[in-house]
């Protein structure tokens, strides 16, 4: 798994980096109930 950050813009949400998948490769998207760079977590990312 890994996580991958976009934006929400006119119904749709848009990747900020390419990522390789197959054309309609089913994807589950979790929203989290704080904006990611204030997630405690992160900050033990790339430790």
């Amino acid at each position: 798994m890994r996580t991958v950050r976009g934006v929400y813009k006119e119904g749709a949400i848009h990747l900020l980096e390419p990522i390789d998948l197959p054309e309609h490769q089913e994807v589950t998207v979790i929203i989290p109930d704080s904006p990611a760079e204030e997630h405690p977590a992160l900050r033990y990312a790339g430790c």
